[in-house]
């Protein structure tokens, strides 16, 4: 692994942890210079029209748009307050939670991905299982999990 990075990848779903992950990305990017991707991914199970119909399905997507643009947004202003730019991204999409943060990360060719070692918990979890995990299991890219 090179020994600055250039590119960090953090993912940000609101929990403490997850926040916590993205003030660390902010750290290690004002100390080597890199570049910060902030993410959050809305997970959109196949039939999901079928069963809530498609007005509540959309009100849905909705409210997860606004809580996922708020939570970048705090991870981008604590960036701007260090003198760093924070590039955003919501992503959409039924492919899983880590599977759609790697891809991310592939395509934007990050050095790191950082998350937070828990986030969603109860029914979320269990459902989608642990991001963190799967991504230090499945991730071709070196991943920090932060406390």
């Amino acid at each position: 692994m090179q020994s600055k990075l250039s590119r960090i990848l953090v993912g940000v779903d609101g929990s403490p942890a997850s926040l916590g992950a993205a003030e660390f990305a902010i750290s290690l990017a004002r100390k080597d210079g890199a570049g910060i991707y902030a993410v959050n991914v809305i997970h959109i199970p196949a039939p999901s029209i079928v069963f809530y119909g498609r007005d509540a399905f959309e009100d849905y997507l909705k409210k997860r748009r606004k809580e996922a643009d708020g939570w970048l947004a705090r991870a981008a202003q604590e960036a701007s307050a260090q003198g760093l730019a924070v590039s955003t991204e919501v992503l959409e999409g039924y492919q899983s939670v880590p599977k759609s943060i790697i891809d991310f990360a592939e395509e934007r060719k990050a050095d790191l991905i950082v998350v937070g070692s828990r986030g969603m918990t109860g029914f979320q979890r269990l459902l989608l299982g642990s991001t963190a995990l799967a991504l230090v299991t499945y991730s071709p890219l070196p991943v920090m999990v932060t406390r």
